[in-house]
């Protein structure tokens, strides 16, 4: 931080302004309030060496002497101008004592001439309210039967969208039972269709099953035929072969030359029969293996052929489709119930949606009603409050300051009370705008509210009644003086007519607890009312003070606050009620729409489900089928595998029995024979002959084989088709039985359209009947408006009448007109109007009273001017005389507590200097004892009395602080002894007062360290948050410097010593150490280390 002197101020490198530094010192623990000494450059030892006086008042200052003296100034100053007040009330109570001497020789004649003015006033006044409130009265039927043909008009509307929605509903239904004959249609023709499909499969099946006896038979024949084939077959092979095994033999020996021929063509022959048999075997085995394969395969197409049955009887036996389509008519019944539902909720919604737009058209024609009549500012501030409140009380997470408002907050005052119709004008004549006033808790709810309806920018000016802020009262009693007749009381306290919650029983009596209400209030009633400090209210709203004014009168009511602010809270509790049943009706639609999209998706899936079953199953049937027709061939297969190995096995057994027949025959020996070629010939003629036969038995066998065979093959055809037809037919069935549930469940969605349109017939012939009568009744109260207006016009043309017949009589005209225009203004001035005279010329006629008027006309003439307010001004003074006598005994009240403030602020002040002392003087001595330890040094109190140097300063005293423009001064009184200042006296040498001296005598060093002894005296005492010492060790030497630092250390406590220093011996100690620099005239602060600061000190002692 730079000087002051060089204008420019930094810290951390950042230039500050006076103000901000001003600040800082505040925010680091310096008050404004206390007194702190800045001591000049090279000056400390100033403390040491100052004034007795300037030491003394250093002393009260700490004590707090100037906060004390400004008290003090403030309540003299108050002092004065309540004695001043109090005096210039005493001359207005002589002034209001004379004014009312001569106002009471004027109240008499006032209140003759108010009789006479009131008696004019209430004639006219009487004549015009009994039309005013006919027509009123007529005005409010014609309301009525206005809102009774809104309501019929609205009714109409809903039932006539009622029938716009039957007319919908019937249309709709209509199309589906119109699509749903259609389908019932197409249903029939496809069972029509199908039966026919049925016939004609049934003849074919019939013709096929009969081709196939027939081929059944014919096979029957060909098999036989084919077996006898087969034995001839059989025994002419057999035949043969044994002509075969006799040929060879001989027709070995026979053919070779030698037996070496022989037998290599018989190992030729036996090699060729071995392969043939090889071949052949092979080739069985092969046929068998593929016999097995087949009859495996066989097997499979079977296990899945009785899967396919077992799943298809499964599926017929579990009945899952009929299962499925009675699900399915249950949910499009259900679906059509809960459409009906939806539209009759929609139909709701509609008219609750209407409802609750006439409820808020007649809330706010009804709140504009109300504020035609009333301040608009105090209904608007009421309705913003409790616009915030329901907003606080809606809201889930709320502040603890929101609770504290919600829990303080109880409503408005029309809010909490109820009040009979016949009291609604007296309680809202006494009231006013304070009706719509907000009872809460405390002042803390009033803030808060006040805050968010400011912060919200609402209209308005709310009022609040906080009830910690109001004082229990007694309540008062009406005097039993008034009530002769306690079981039919003629005067009664206004509180016993309102009907409030006991606890809020101290905001109603501060409003209503002096109020009492009367029927008629008489002379003697009123004053033994007003003596008894109550205020009057009739029952139409006439208000007498006990001042003596006179203020409410007659009020339509129509336009009562109270019973308008109670039809606006039933309006809002119904809007309230329709929007919460409009809330759940909405929440049933959509919960509707929700139970139709699910039934509508179920329905979807479930369709495709029986779908997919249909597909299924005709799936199965056409699989069931192909096996079938599989097996059937694969059974044909198995047949001819099984002929071809029985041919196979018959080959082999041939061709083993020729080879051994061979074998044999090389195995003999060659023998040539004669015989033998002979023999061989006829052998060989045999066998020509056998295989001629057995070539024509192969051939018949072949042909009977083949014409078996074509049978066999028509057979399995004509089976296949049958299965395939059969199969049809009962797919055919299948979907006949489908189709037979599908329009059974068309029936029935049929008859429950034709039950639903019967009851929409029905509903809307209901409709047409309730619609006519309503119409019948719109015209009703047509005709009753229309008569209603006719009755209006004839008062409102009587109300002229009575107008013009006023024109007639010029002079009555001028009088009555005056007396009807000056009439409240009268009233307001001259104040209440006796009850009797109201009563007095109440049955009295027309041509009495007029003949009366001019009586009373003359004798104000012959009384002159009078003044008129004379009574009221009266009583306004004797109010005034007792409120200002009221104020002297305040004022004198006050007065005795200012004197006694004085007194306590003058023994704070002693006592708060007289410690400070003598705490200062004992760490003076301490501290100085430390720096000098072979020394004395002490405080004393200087006087003017040189033989009362020293007051003893235990003995009780008084400060006085003597002030004026150009200085101040301060004594301090101890044991009726005056001192004026503090001496310093100390000894560098002695340890008693006798070698004590006076600090002038003192050296620089020596009073460096006095200063330092009373600095940290007054720091023990009131420490300060940082002291700033610039080369306080400039003039003493290294041991007592290396003393200065070591008290520094033990005293700074809390506090923050800053010392500028050119020596090493303070370094040590201290916490923190920065050096200073003075680079292009600016000052530059661094943070540095003991060692770089004592080596910058010692630089600095060299360059020295």
């Amino acid at each position: 931080m730079m000087d002051k002197k060089k204008d420019k101020l930094t810290i951390n490198d950042k230039v500050v302004t006076h103000k901000e530094l001003r600040s800082l010192l505040i925010a680091s623990g310096f008050s404004t309030t206390s007194t702190y000494y800045i001591v000049q450059q090279g000056q400390v030892c100033r403390l040491a060496s100052a004034k007795e006086s300037e030491r003394l008042e250093l002393i009260c200052q700490l004590a707090g002497a100037d906060v004390f003296e400004e008290q003090r100034k403030k309540i003299i100053d108050n002092f004065t101008k309540i004695e001043t007040s109090r005096e210039l009330i005493q001359l207005e109570v002589e002034e209001k004592q004379r004014k009312m001497s001569n106002l009471e020789k004027e109240a008499e004649t006032a209140i003759k001439e108010l009789e006479i003015l009131k008696d004019g006033e209430d004639r006219d006044l009487d004549k015009r309210r009994n039309v005013t409130i006919k027509l009123n009265e007529v005005r409010e039927k014609m309301a009525e039967t206005t809102r009774r043909r809104q309501e019929a008009v609205n009714r109409y509307e809903q039932l006539q969208e009622r029938m716009k929605a039957l007319t919908n509903e019937r249309k709709g239904i209509k199309n589906k039972r119109m699509s749903l004959e259609a389908q019932t249609a197409a249903l029939k023709k496809m069972g029509n269709a199908s039966a026919d499909e049925g016939k004609r499969l049934k003849e074919e099946i019939d013709n096929d099953e009969e081709r196939i006896e027939e081929l059944q038979k014919r096979l029957e024949d060909h098999k036989q035929e084919y077996q006898n084939c087969l034995n001839e077959d059989s025994k002419a092979r057999d035949e043969m072969t044994g002509k075969e095994r006799q040929i060879a033999p001989l027709r070995a020996n026979c053919r070779f030359a030698n037996e070496r021929e022989r037998n290599q063509h018989l190992d030729n022959e036996i090699k060729q029969l071995q392969k043939l048999k090889n071949g052949i075997e092979k080739e069985l085995q092969m046929l068998n293996e593929n016999l097995r394969d087949m009859q495996r395969k066989e097997k499979n197409e079977k296990e899945l052929l009785k899967n396919l049955a077992d799943e298809i009887e499964e599926m017929r036996g579990n009945k899952q489709m009929e299962k499925l389509t009675k699900e399915l008519a249950d949910e499009r019944r259900k679906l059509d119930e809960i459409s009906k539902e939806l539209n009759d909720a929609f139909f709701k919604e509609t008219n609750l949606q209407k409802e609750c737009e006439a409820l808020d058209a007649q809330h706010d024609e009804t709140m504009s009603r109300l504020s035609k009549g009333s301040a608009k500012a105090a209904i608007s501030g009421m309705v913003g409050i409790q616009k915030i409140i329901e907003e606080i009380r809606d809201s889930e997470n709320r502040s603890a300051e929101e609770q504290n408002a919600l829990d303080g907050y109880y409503g408005s005052l029309m809010d909490l009370c109820e009040v009979e119709d016949v009291y609604a004008d007296a309680v809202e004549t006494i009231a006013k705008n304070k009706l719509f006033s907000h009872i809460v808790k405390d002042h803390t709810v009033v803030q808060f509210l006040l805050r968010e309806f400011d912060a919200r920018e609402l209209p308005g000016q709310p009022t609040f009644i906080p009830l910690s802020h109001l004082t229990q009262q007694q309540p008062k009693r009406i005097p039993s003086s008034v009530n002769p007749d306690q079981a039919h009381p003629q005067v009664l306290s206004l509180l016993d007519v309102i009907q409030f919650d006991s606890k809020f029983d101290i905001a109603f009596q501060s409003i209503f607890g002096a109020v009492a209400l009367v029927k008629q209030p008489d002379e003697s009633i009123r004053k033994t009312l007003f003596k008894a400090k109550f205020n009057l209210v009739t029952l139409s709203g006439v208000e007498y003070s006990n001042r003596g004014t006179l203020s409410g009168g007659y009020s339509d009511p129509s336009k009562r606050k109270l019973s308008l602010y109670r039809q606006i809270k039933e309006l809002q509790k119904k809007l309230r009620q329709k929007t919460d049943e409009l809330e759940q009706n909405h929440t049933k639609m959509m919960e509707l729409k929700g139970r139709v999209d699910g039934l509508m998706s179920s329905i979807a899936d479930k369709e495709e489900e029986r779908k997919t079953m249909q597909i299924r199953h005709e799936e199965l049937i056409a699989d069931r089928q192909r096996c079938r027709e599989t097996i059937d061939k694969q059974k044909a297969d198995c047949e001819m595998l099984k002929r071809e190995i029985d041919r196979a096995e018959r080959m082999a057994g041939e061709l083993g029995r020729r080879l051994e027949d061979v074998r044999q025959v090389r195995d003999r020996p060659m023998q040539h024979d004669d015989g033998d070629r002979d023999r061989l010939d006829q052998l060989e003629e045999e066998l020509k002959e056998i295989v001629k036969s057995l070539h024509d038995v192969t051939k018949r066998r072949n042909d009977a084989e083949k014409v078996k065979n074509g049978i066999e093959a028509e057979l399995v055809m004509h089976r296949s088709a049958v299965s395939r037809l059969i199969a049809k037919r009962e797919q055919l069935k299948i979907h006949k039985q489908w189709n037979d549930e599908e329009e059974q469940e068309n029936g029935q969605q049929n008859n429950s359209s034709n039950d639903r349109m019967t009851e929409i017939e029905k509903e809307g012939k209901e409709l047409n009947a309730e619609i006519e009568r309503i119409v019948g009744g719109i015209d009703g109260f047509d005709k009753q408006l229309h008569e209603m207006g006719n009755e209006e016009q004839k008062i409102i043309d009587e109300v002229t009448k009575v107008d013009r017949e006023k024109d007639t009589f010029e002079a009555r005209i001028a009088k009555c007109i005056a007396a009807r225009e000056n009439a409240e203004e009268k009233i307001s001035k001259m104040g209440a109007l006796p009850p009797e005279f109201t009563t007095r010329y109440q049955n009295l006629t027309k041509d009495k009273l007029e003949k009366r008027l001019r009586k009373v006309v003359k004798e104000l003439k012959e009384m002159g001017n009078v003044n008129r307010n004379a009574v009221e001004e009266l009583e306004m003074l004797k109010e005034d005389r007792d409120s200002c006598r009221e104020r002297v005994e305040m004022i004198q009240q006050c007065t005795q507590k200012i004197r006694e403030t004085l007194d306590q602020l003058d023994k704070e002040i002693n006592a708060a200097v007289q410690e400070i002392f003598k705490n200062v003087r004992d760490n003076f001595q301490e501290i100085f004892k430390k720096i000098v330890p072979n020394g004395y040094g002490e405080m004393r109190l200087s006087t003017n009395d040189p033989e009362s140097q020293q007051a003893e300063e235990s003995s009780v005293g008084t400060v006085r602080i003597d002030s004026n423009s150009s200085s101040r001064s301060f004594t301090i009184v101890f044991d009726r002894v005056t001192c004026k200042g503090i001496n310093l006296i100390v000894s560098f040498t002695g340890n008693s007062a006798e070698d004590a001296v006076d600090c002038s005598t003192l050296s620089g060093g020596q009073l460096t360290m006095v200063t330092l002894a009373l600095i940290l005296a007054i720091q023990r005492v009131c420490s300060a948050p940082f002291y700033v010492f610039d080369e306080l060790d400039a003039e003493i030497d290294a041991p007592f410097r290396k003393l200065f630092a070591d008290l520094l250390n033990e005293y700074c406590g809390n506090s923050q010593f800053i010392v500028t220093t050119f020596h090493p011996e303070l370094l040590g100690p201290a916490e923190a150490r920065f050096g200073v620099k003075f680079i292009n005239k600016v000052s530059h602060i661094a943070k540095i280390s003991e060692a770089d600061a004592i080596d910058f000190v010692e630089d600095e002692s060299i360059r020295a």
